[in-house]
């Protein structure tokens, strides 16, 4: 009975989960089958318990190797499609960037916070420190931003130079307000207020 709700909750969890990615298109569906391919090999050994058919080692370790190839691949094909996105939107405009709506616009350098972006492809919740201005951020100035991110607050995996600034993709670790909170707090100690921070889903 307790095995039967496990799987009742776990489905309807990736059906909620498909309901909330399925309008950020392809890459939101993609991060969906990410996670759906992590609980597959555990919704079909519980499942097929269930009924009374139980895998042995080899089936178990088989199933785990599948969906961790399968989860590799469709993170490649997610970082492919992130990024072909980014280099489209780079070669929007100006006259379209400067009318990006106030929802979508990210972080501008601080020397001209009047100016706006131009608009980003939907990310897992992903801290963006990005400028107008088309001129390469300092080696130190990078690096010194990198270092304000860590495991309890906001997870770097990539990092993409843009502008005047950076794109920081990753995983975001508590709650969105706490953890931005304390990175900009951190941004500000280590470079006052040269950037700012925007934590963007």
């Amino acid at each position: 009975m307790i095995t039967t709700l496990v799987l009742f909750v776990a489905l309807g969890i990736l059906i909620w989960g498909f309901v909330r990615a399925r309008p950020y298109g392809k890459l939101g569906i993609l991060a969906w089958l990410q996670s759906a391919v992590l609980i597959a090999p555990w919704l079909l050994f519980f499942g097929l318990s269930t009924i009374g058919i139980f895998l042995n080692l080899v089936g178990i370790l088989f199933l785990f190797v599948l969906s961790t190839g399968v989860y590799i691949f469709l993170g490649n094909r997610l970082r492919a499609e992130g990024q072909s996105a980014m280099m489209a939107q780079r070669s929007v405009p100006s006259t379209e960037a400067n009318s990006t709506p106030p929802e979508t616009a990210s972080a501008n350098h601080s020397s001209d916070p009047t100016q706006s972006t131009p608009p980003h492809p939907p990310s897992p919740a992903a801290p963006k420190i990005i400028s107008p201005v088309e001129v390469a951020m300092p080696k130190e100035d990078l690096t010194a931003v990198q270092g304000i991110f860590g495991i309890d607050t906001f997870f770097a995996t990539e990092t993409i130079p843009y502008q005047e600034g950076a794109i920081f993709k990753g995983n975001l670790r508590g709650d969105a307000e706490t953890s931005h909170a304390r990175l900009s707090a951190s941004l500000k100690e280590r470079l006052n207020d040269r950037y700012r921070l925007f934590l963007v889903e």
